[in-house]
Order: structure tokens, then sequence, then C-alpha cells
């Protein structure tokens, strides 16, 4: 009789899956990131990951970035599209997931100084005319090589937004300049509090409840 009930039930419909965890991203402390930024400079690494974190830009819209989308009289660059994967070995350029993703960014002028001396040297018309996974895995070789801690390309995004936290930056313009729909969304998904912060923080509490 049992046998006969357990025949047409599936034991596992009533199973959860287990939650996925979150992704907690790994950001580089000030020290590891200058002394990422020591060992890019001068190189062709160094333009694109001072893009993502020196301005926050995501990989998609770095290597999708045309040299019509920089003003370099007024210093400012213009996200208009995004490369993206479409298979395993096929890119496309698309337009930004949102009308936010749309953006006009300030450029640092260091930065400016590097995009000018790249135009001199080339005629194509994306900036970066590579593949964006490629370079992300060239990403991951440069921190090895170097004895700096495993992190993704992007969260080189998230210590922009850190950053940008701990200087003060508002939150509306931090949202604007990363591109979010929402202010939201920069507070919980981008801005960590590092451990240094967190021991000013700590410190202050100390001093006005002594």
């Amino acid at each position: 009789m049992l046998e006969e009930v357990l025949k047409y039930k599936n034991p596992c419909r009533d199973v959860k899956a287990p939650k996925k965890e979150k992704y907690v991203p790994q950001i580089l402390n000030e020290s590891e990131f200058n002394i990422l930024k020591e060992v890019i400079k001068d190189t062709p690494d160094e333009l694109p990951i001072l893009l993502a974190s020196s301005m926050g830009m995501r990989l998609g819209e770095i290597f999708g970035l045309k040299w019509t989308d920089i003003n370099f009289k007024n210093g400012t660059l213009r996200i208009s599209q995004t490369q993206v994967k479409a298979g395993p070995t096929n890119y496309v350029f698309k337009s930004p997931k949102s009308e936010s993703g749309k953006r006009d960014l300030i450029v640092p002028d260091y930065i400016m100084v590097l995009l000018k001396n790249t135009s001199k040297e080339t005629t194509e018309e994306l900036v970066f005319n590579q593949k964006p996974d490629n370079f992300s895995r060239r990403f991951e070789r440069i921190l090895k090589a170097n004895n700096l801690p495993k992190t993704r390309f992007h969260d080189l995004r998230h210590y922009h937004a850190t950053m940008m936290l701990k200087h003060g930056i508002p939150d509306l313009y931090a949202s604007k300049r990363l591109g979010h729909s929402s202010v939201s969304t920069t507070k919980e998904i981008y801005q960590h509090i590092t451990n240094e912060m967190e021991s000013q923080v700590e410190t202050k509490l100390k001093e006005i409840f002594k």
C-alpha cells in the first residue's frame, strides 16, 4: 500500500532549496590598491583598471567605450553602450539597461591625459579593442603575480563606491555616478564600510560616550 502511494509522489517536491549565499565583495584596501596602481603604471592595463576604480565604470561599459564618447574639451565621457556576452565566444553591443545607466562622467585630469595619449596611437572606433572576459582574466593574473588578494574586476567598482562614501560624497551624486536607478541600490550593494572606517566610527563613539 505504501509502495503504491510513494510511486506517484516526488519526495523532492516539498523540499525547499537552500538560499543562495549573498556575494560579499573582496575590496582591496588603499595600501593594496596603491601597490596595484604602481604595478600597472605606464602599461596597457593602467587605463581600464583606473576607469573602474577611479570612475566606477562597469567592465562592459569600459570595453564598449568609443572615442566619440569622450569630450576632451570638457573633460567628460559619455556611457552610451556596453559590450555584453551573447554566447560562449560571441559579444554584442547594447545600450545600458536603464536610462540611469546612460550618463556623463567627469574624468580626473590624469585619466584624461592617458586617454589623450592613447587616442594618438590608434585609429580604432573603440577605446579598447578586446573582449571584457579576456581582460577580466588578465586582471586575475596581475593580482596573483603581485601577491595581491584575489578579487573580481567588478570589485574595483565597489572600491570606487567605498572611497566616495569614505570621503563624504553625497549618496545622490554617488548613485548618479555609478548609474544606479535609485540611491537605495547604492547604499545596499556598493557602499561597504571598510575596517578603517569602522575603527574611526568606534573611536568616535568611545569619545562621545566616555
